[in-house]
């Protein structure tokens, strides 16, 4: 019997969330050593709380006088980005954040912060290393201030909102830098 559909993957433990604290570079092609350097994020996002997706585009429906009435065109791109991140106190002096667990949460604490978030979501537990030529999706983004959440059950957490200033939903991870390829 022929098969109908290709193999299905369950979706969880398979996304990875990388935030990168000082790249710069362009977002198409992100070279793997330095995703794979960056602070891998996968563990200390809630899930329920955590979204980078692109939105519906914006529409444009300044038709010609010749043109169906409603005929639409695609305008600017739209995206949303939050992470919530668990929050992890200092196991000797509970009133002091975690140097070892609370990285992520600090690198993304003040307003105004640039970062680069990179999310694979294909095929790959969210611990495999970053190889070249995988599909990935980047998002620039500043922070805004982190939100406690209104539902106080649960671990300690804050949702950050990350207003998207450029982003490539179809980037892919790049050779390691000085490879020279």
């Amino acid at each position: 019997m022929p098969q109908t559909t290709g193999p299905r993957v369950l979706a969880e433990q398979m996304m990875s969330l990388v935030v990168l604290t000082d790249y710069t570079g362009p977002l198409d092609v992100i070279p793997a050593d330095v995703i794979n350097d960056g602070l891998q994020a996968s563990c200390r996002a809630v899930a329920a709380d955590t979204r980078l997706s692109p939105t519906d585009s914006d529409t444009l429906t300044d038709n010609a006088v010749c043109e169906p009435a409603n005929a639409q065109a695609l305008g600017a791109s739209n995206y949303e980005a939050r992470m919530g991140i668990y929050r992890y106190p200092d196991e000797t002096n509970p009133g002091e954040h975690s140097e070892q667990y609370d990285e992520v949460f600090q690198a993304l604490k003040e307003k105004g912060t640039e970062v680069v978030v990179v999310k694979r979501d294909l095929g790959l537990r969210w611990d495999a290393p970053f190889e070249a030529g995988q599909e990935i999706e980047a998002y620039r983004v500043t922070t805004d201030w982190p939100q406690a959440p209104q539902d106080r059950t649960g671990y300690q957490k804050r949702v950050i909102p990350l207003p998207v200033s450029d982003a490539r939903v179809n980037a892919v991870v790049g050779e390691p830098e000085g490879t020279g390829e």
